[in-house]
């Protein structure tokens, strides 16, 4: 489903999924697929899953980058190799942030885009 077409839009899993990312990203770390899916109700890895955690982190990076922010799904990765899906990069195709499908240049933009949404989200110490 494309991002802009999302049924998550407007929901508490939405903004459930939304708080998770910006809370990563202000720890500079990530969360996994299945994590976002355990917040959407869902505990079996599968097909199921990859389609569902696409669909609300799609639709959560089309709304930030709407907002002239970066993919805040930059933050979301596999657990066995850390790394993001490759629906994240289909995603950053169609939202015109990627334009190359080389693998290195596809890394690199994942660590570009993750780094801008640290900076975006980064904690602001007042002493």
């Amino acid at each position: 489903m494309p991002a802009t077409q999302s049924k998550y839009r407007g929901t508490t899993a939405y903004q459930l999924v939304h708080a998770e990312l910006i809370t990563a990203a202000r720890y500079r770390g990530v969360t996994t697929y299945r994590a976002v899916g355990q917040l959407l109700g869902i505990w079996r890895p599968g097909n199921h899953l990859s389609r569902e955690t696409a669909d609300v982190v799609g639709a959560i990076s089309a709304d930030e980058v709407a907002q002239g922010r970066p993919m805040l799904s930059a933050v979301v990765v596999h657990s066995d190799d850390h790394l993001p899906g490759t629906g994240f990069f289909t995603c950053a195709r169609d939202l015109g942030r990627l334009h190359s499908d080389q693998p290195a240049d596809r890394q690199r933009f994942w660590e570009e885009e993750r780094e801008a949404v640290y900076e975006t989200w980064k904690r602001v110490f007042k002493v």
